[in-house]
């Protein structure tokens, strides 16, 4: 029941950190350029925002994104606590299990998935741009840690786990969503001004 509770509570502030996140965003921090989905012309007044259907499908589905991969950055940080000691950088023991099982590097696929979900509730072409600048920082930083850090303090043991864990960043339910949202973005720049 507590952990319910706990679960609950986070998801609320999660929700609430969302809303600000992206009223900042759409406010105080404009993004200029393209505005996806412009073209259609039947708009709802939300608050103080005018959206077509399709821009508050995209806030509602970048959303569920950020949701959901900032709760998986706090379930994944208590996993990675775990394999530190107080005080050092590196990991002491190597993360097999849990979302470690699924890929080898969700704390980054995670953060990819949060940049991607609020940049893209934005509905703004200079947000999937900001957003794929990102994903390319971060695949490289998975692949940078690989190859110089992780390979250097595990050896053998941390090659058997590629072996075993093939998939670097997203399981395959990730992929689906990512390919599914960033065909809803091509629609969105068809369908602009």
């Amino acid at each position: 029941m507590l952990e319910l509770i706990k679960k609950s509570i986070t998801i609320v502030v999660l929700t609430i950190a969302f809303i600000i996140l992206f009223v900042l965003f759409k406010t105080v921090i404009t993004i200029p350029g393209l505005v996806l989905w412009n073209g259609i012309n039947k708009y709802y007044n939300i608050s103080i925002f005018k959206l077509n259907i399709f821009q508050i499908i995209h806030v509602i589905l970048g959303f569920i994104l950020w949701l959901y991969a900032t709760y998986n950055v706090l379930q994944i940080s208590k996993l990675n606590r775990e394999a530190h000691v107080k005080g050092k950088n590196d990991p002491v023991r190597l993360i097999t299990t849990g979302y470690y099982e699924k890929v080898r590097h969700p704390m980054y696929a995670m953060f990819m998935l949060s940049e991607l979900g609020i940049f893209l509730s934005l509905y703004s072409l200079i947000g999937i741009l900001i957003s794929a600048v990102f994903i390319l920082i971060y695949s490289f930083n998975g692949w940078y840690e690989e190859k110089y850090i992780l390979i250097k303090i595990f050896g053998n043991e941390y090659e058997n786990y590629k072996m075993k864990t093939k998939t670097r960043f997203f399981s395959v339910p990730e992929l689906i969503y990512i390919i599914f949202f960033i065909l809803i973005a091509v629609m969105g720049i068809v369908f602009s001004k």
